[in-house]
């Protein structure tokens, strides 16, 4: 599956347009999953690489080309996270990576739809526990139409947490069509759904 979003921001005083790609692949008991964001002539690009367990996704591999590049691995016979940038981490039962948090939380709501979300989330560089409240259902308006929808909303823990709410579609196999992340004052990103396609098994 492939779905692309029109994307509204704002990077301190300056407001920007941008377009995303959100791709999730699957085939053989493994997955790839990506969110590549474009903003003119410059782009950045997230993928995780993991494998699909009985009912969770379990990363491997995370990276993020933004700068010069860095990655987070999930050594799960080790039970730690190694950054590329140095250091380590615990690797919790359930732990997710920025991109495939979208498919858990997809699954969780096929699972049991209304129910809070929670569980520790890596990048590249570090990792903290995520809580997620789940919002009345709502119909969302998109570029790609109307969606009922189960909105989902981080409770931050700490000052400076990033703020996202999360719009999932049942009717879209639990992604979202609209996700918002705000950090601080001045840094805000809107993304709405502009369409989706499939994709072929992985490895096909």
């Amino acid at each position: 599956m492939a779905l692309t979003y029109d994307i509204e921001g704002q990077s301190g005083t300056v407001p920007y347009r941008a377009t995303g790609s959100l791709r999730w692949q699957h085939g053989g008991g493994r997955y790839v999953a990506s969110l590549r964001v474009k903003v003119l002539w410059l782009s950045r690009e997230q993928t995780s690489q993991g494998t699909l367990g009985a009912s969770m996704l379990e990363p491997r591999q995370f990276t993020d080309s933004k700068g010069q590049g860095s990655e987070a691995r999930f050594d799960a016979a080790a039970a730690r996270v190694v950054y590329s940038h140095g250091g380590q981490a615990p690797l919790h039962p359930g732990m997710q990576d920025e991109i495939s948090l979208y498919f858990a939380m997809a699954r969780a709501l096929e699972q049991q739809p209304g129910a809070p979300w929670q569980g520790y989330v890596s990048n590249a560089a570090g990792q903290s526990l995520w809580t997620f409240a789940a919002l009345a259902p709502s119909t969302q308006e998109t570029p790609s139409g109307a969606w009922p929808t189960q909105p989902m909303r981080r409770r931050p823990r700490r000052e400076g947490d990033t703020q996202a709410t999360l719009w999932l579609a049942p009717g879209l196999h639990g992604l979202p069509v609209r996700v918002l992340l705000q950090h601080g004052a001045n840094e805000r990103v809107d993304q709405r759904l502009t369409g989706y396609t499939p994709l072929p098994a992985l490895g096909a």
